[in-house]
């Protein structure tokens, strides 16, 4: 890992440690932590990093989406979202900025590394396709010829800089317009304009010239060209339109035709053949005028036996040719062509001709032309040879005498990294340098030069300036008198076979070593299945006399093979592998994985030898089996840690609520009169909010966020609650009969645990009865001891016990099943996890209970659940309230981001004798104290806070003054003890606190500062 660097933005602060910590374990560099969006655009801005994990929700819902478009659009940086929430709408929102990957909480660290990879990848991926697109758009706008490209509703999609001085409209006046509205293109030899046909059909190409009228009227002499667009299926998405301006060399072309009649003279010493013609007949014949010597060379005869003469009649051969033709097309239209021309007899090349024919301003038309035939006859030889070798995997090369490229196939363009169209007409030398000494040099082209094969290896450099290792053979081609005129060269890469070489060798010393030293068992057996050879570890393992033995024997103790080790793996001839169970020497459940090679056959290849490879794999398989177990446990872990999760927030956003509504109340009965009729009244609210207290411990405790904790518990008020929740969730098909004894009945319990044992039971008993409707019973009576369910020992000491009885009219449990009723991850349910009665029977033990389960098919199921009872004394002892522990005028700065608790918290303590600073905002409040750091006695903080976090304000505070006192309230009981534990904060409070408990703690923290 290249320590990538990475910005977290997440407002819960120990997740953002949890992920800092998770991405430094892969390597990563996290720059910082951002909890809000304006410091997360202003940490990209100062840091740039390579991505951003970004939370969806930070101060407001969704507003990190709204950061990461900012983020993604100004500084283009890749964005992965954290998330615990998958619904729909967020969904969608999240979809509109593209993000680069999503992952949704909780989630491992291996689950982050990898969406952090592939977020990266893809964003490479990006930025290089909008490169190669910026590109491509200004190649194609600054070249000289004129571009169009238009859709296949000949719509145009594109227009360069030099098609828009062609036409005369600019892209923003033409971009997906009809192309024949603008485009006007007048055919010189029909006299008409083209139409769309023409373009349809791509009948456009550089031999034809047009004039281009412009939008102001103006005609340019254009060459013109069309392709289609294809796409990687092949299928047709459009077109494009090429347009070059020839006006200029049109213009020097007929300056050169002018030249050339001043210098005539100069045409009888030109290498290549010239004659003159000037028409005849009206054009269907034409009479020589000029021969020059060249043209007699080439043609065999003096020019004095052709001038004056008729075309037709001194050159048969040429009549029922395409050169008739074009002489009187070019003297009729004065557009110069050229022409390959090749004449054949009884399919044999007799003569092949390159003619460039035109016509002077007099009429005449002369053409110039050179006999091809031998140079063709080498191309074609060398093009025919290279052609048969393109379908191998090898790279052939084709060239001259001097290196020029002539050939160059599909593998050379893999081998060498330069293309077809790139190589030919290159010098091999320039794009595939070779390592070659002189001496070797000299020694190709003298054997080439003999007509000879040349064969070696040497080393190349190829486009990536990569070397490495190939093997030439390079094939002479020569001419009709033997001079060399070309070469092919095929060319193998041979980096992996001089690798392979390599590791051979070394394979080949450590073969010995290899089979020695491995932990499998290795045994050489013949036809008769008889050891021939074992290694150490095998002989060590079943004895060093077991070379002769049969290998069942030796292996399982037995004579007879009963895993298929036998003679049937010398005929099927072929490696098989296969896992085995057995059972030896009084160990049962013992695996094997045993695989067979054949190492050596006779003269009609029938193996002979068979290598047997064994591998004891009983650990493994115990190992998996575990693991299986395991991933189930840890599945059901984390359904209930989310859960957990889920209440500690509710928990901790109902103690808020709780905080100024029993803080206010308790300031109200201390403030009225006891007789008053209000004082009642309040008082009745702060019980009822003190009960609401309670649920919320309840709820903390569930979520794991507070220690189980026993006391004394009601049972009745507990089952009408328990009544009034499941009432909802029952089909009316189910009926439910609650009996209750009229008095209270006390155990020693965690309520928030019965709660958990009831409603699982009562859940499995109406799910019995779903189908066919019934009653479920619910009972709880007073006994004495139980026989025989109890143990009177363990009991010895309670005489009085509750019985609760669950009974439903359903299906019933099979005599099978409650063997195992009580077994971990066993159910009978296709939803079920199998752990419901397990957990019931743990809590249960864990109170000093039994569980008793009766039930017949069909015939319903009652459970039973003893618990001892405890005896209450009645208090009759007046509860004296104690006087409040109030201050003298000592000062305090309290912050809570909630307005009405910091209200609340400033009348507190002023009522209770403290000058009292109050704050919404810990920034403000840390700037507060920055000013003044001995203003306050104490610091009373929230721990969770949109700006910062108590715990970090309680360390930025102490930074500034190290004897400050630092008390942290919260409603959220998550990590505790690692919060209490920290050097900077003094005192930790559970919310809501009463004035009472408020006035005692701070007393306690002022009276142990001025002891110091």
């Amino acid at each position: 890992m290249n320590h990538l660097s990475i910005l977290i933005v997440e407002n819960e602060y120990i997740e953002s440690l949890d992920i800092k910590q998770g991405l430094e374990s892969f390597n990563y560099h996290v720059c910082d932590i951002a909890d809000n969006t304006l410091d997360a655009i202003k940490m990209v801005e100062k840091y740039l990093p390579d991505l951003v994990l970004m939370d969806i929700n930070l101060q407001e819902k969704n507003d990190g989406i709204g950061a990461t478009k900012i983020i993604q659009e100004k500084y283009n940086i890749p964005v992965v979202y954290l998330t615990a929430n998958t619904d729909q709408q967020t969904i969608e929102l999240v979809k509109k900025t593209r993000p680069f990957g999503f992952i949704v909480k909780p989630f491992f660290n291996r689950e982050l590394n990898g969406t952090i990879k592939t977020a990266l990848y893809k964003h490479k991926i990006e930025n290089e396709l909008k490169q190669n697109r910026a590109w491509l758009f200004t190649i194609l706008k600054s070249i000289r010829d004129g571009v169009l490209v238009v859709d296949m509703e000949n719509k145009i999609k594109f227009i360069n800089f030099a098609a828009e001085q062609l036409l005369g409209y600019n892209e923003d006046q033409i971009s997906d317009k009809y192309i024949f509205d603008y485009l006007k293109l007048y055919n010189t030899e029909t006299r008409q304009y083209v139409t769309k046909e023409c373009l349809n059909l791509g009948l456009l190409n550089y031999s034809d010239t047009f004039l281009l009228v412009s939008k102001s009227g103006r005609k340019t002499l254009v060459e013109t060209n069309g392709a289609p667009i294809n796409d990687h299926r092949g299928s047709e998405l459009g077109v494009v339109y090429a347009f070059r301006d020839i006006s200029e060399r049109q213009r020097s072309h007929t300056a050169i035709i002018n030249k050339e009649k001043r210098y005539s003279e100069l045409v009888n010493n030109m290498s290549s053949g010239v004659v003159v013609y000037r028409s005849c007949n009206k054009g269907k014949d034409f009479i020589i005028k000029e021969f020059n010597k060249a043209a007699e060379k080439i043609e065999s005869v003096s020019h004095t036996k052709v001038l004056g003469k008729n075309f037709t009649q001194c050159f048969p051969d040429l009549n029922n040719t395409k050169f008739l033709q074009v002489l009187q097309n070019v003297w009729k239209d004065g557009k110069p062509k050229k022409l390959p021309l090749s004449i054949y007899k009884h399919n044999k090349l007799i003569k092949s001709y390159e003619f460039y024919v035109y016509r002077l301003h007099s009429g005449e038309v002369i053409s110039v032309f050179n006999d091809v035939k031998e140079k063709k006859q080498i191309n074609e030889k060398i093009r025919l040879q290279a052609s048969l070798l393109d379908s191998i995997g090898e790279a052939v090369v084709a060239t001259n005498q001097d290196g020029i490229i002539y050939y160059w196939n599909k593998a050379a363009e893999e081998l060498y990294g330069w293309s077809a169209e790139e190589s030919l007409g290159m010098n091999i030398t320039q794009i595939a340098p070779a390592e070659i000494s002189p001496d070797i040099a000299l020694e190709i082209k003298t054997t080439l030069e003999r007509g000879q094969q040349w064969k070696g290896e040497y080393y190349i450099t190829n486009r990536n300036n990569l070397k490495f290792p190939v093997l030439i053979i390079d094939s002479p081609i020569l001419d009709k008198t033997g001079k060399l005129v070309g070469i092919i060269g095929i060319v193998t890469d041979i980096s992996d076979r001089k690798k392979t070489l390599t590791e051979l060798q070394q394979i080949k010393e450590k073969q010995s070593a290899i089979l020695e030293a491995t932990p499998d068992y290795m045994l050489m057996v013949n036809r008769k299945m008889e050891i021939v050879w074992a290694n150490d570890i095998a002989m060590k393992t079943y004895g060093h006399n077991i070379v002769g033995m049969n290998c069942n024997k030796a292996i399982f103790g037995k004579e007879k093979c009963s895993h298929r080790i036998d003679n049937t793996i010398f005929n099927d001839k072929k490696i098989k592998e296969r896992e085995v169970s057995c059972s030896k020497n009084g160990k049962n459940n013992l695996y094997y994985h045993i695989k067979n090679n054949v190492v050596a056959c006779d003269a009609n290849q029938n193996p002979t030898s068979i290598l047997l490879t064994i591998r004891d794999i009983t650990s493994q398989k115990i190992a998996i089996q575990e693991k299986e177990k395991l991933d189930v446990q840890l599945r059901q872990s984390q359904r209930l840690e989310t859960i957990g999760t889920l209440a500690g927030g509710i928990a901790h956003d109902f103690n808020n609520i709780l905080t100024p509504i029993i803080g206010y109340a308790d300031m109200s009965i201390r403030a009225l009169n006891p007789e008053h009729e209000v004082s009642g009244f309040i008082k009745e609210i702060k019980s009822a909010a003190m009960r609401a207290k309670d649920l919320v411990e309840q709820i903390l405790l569930f979520s794991k966020e507070s220690e189980h904790n026993k006391k004394p518990t009601e049972l009745i008020t507990l089952f009408k609650e328990i009544s009034r929740l499941i009432k909802p969730s029952i089909p009316n098909s189910i009926k439910i009969a609650l009996n209750l004894p009229k008095s209270p009945i006390h155990i020693m319990a965690d309520a928030t645990q019965i709660h958990q044992v009831i409603m699982n039971l009562c859940a499995n008993a109406y799910q019995a009865m779903e189908n066919s409707g019934g009653i479920l019973s619910i009972n709880v009576e007073e006994i004495k001891t139980p026989e025989p369910y109890f143990n009177s020992e363990k009991n010895k000491d309670n005489n009085s016990f509750v019985l609760i009885k669950i009974k439903d009219t359903g299906v019933g449990i099979s005599e099978k099943d409650m063997e195992h009723i009580f077994e971990p991850f066993y159910t009978t349910k296709k939803s079920g996890n199998g752990l419901g009665l397990s957990v019931v029977h743990g809590i249960v033990q864990s109170h000093n209970g039994i569980l008793n389960i009766v039930s017949e098919i069909n015939q319903g199921t009652e459970i039973q659940i003893f618990f001892p009872i405890i005896s209450l004394k009645p208090n009759t002892t007046h509860i004296i309230e104690k006087p409040l522990m109030k201050g003298n005028g000592e000062r305090i700065l309290f912050i809570d981001d909630e307005q009405v608790i910091m209200n609340l918290g400033i009348k507190l303590l002023t009522n209770l004798g403290y000058k009292t600073v109050g704050f919404t905002s810990a920034t403000d409040a840390l700037a507060l104290f920055k000013k003044q750091p001995g203003k306050f006695d104490l610091v009373i903080t929230d721990l969770l806070m949109p700006d910062i976090i108590g715990t970090r304000l309680s360390e930025q505070i102490k930074n500034i003054r190290q004897d400050i006192p630092i008390m942290l309230l919260t409603g959220f009981g998550k990590n505790l003890q690692v919060i209490k534990a920290m050097p900077t904060i003094d005192v930790v409070a559970m919310k809501p606190l009463v004035i009472s408990q408020i006035g005692e703690i701070v007393n306690k923290i002022i009276k142990k500062k001025r002891a110091v």
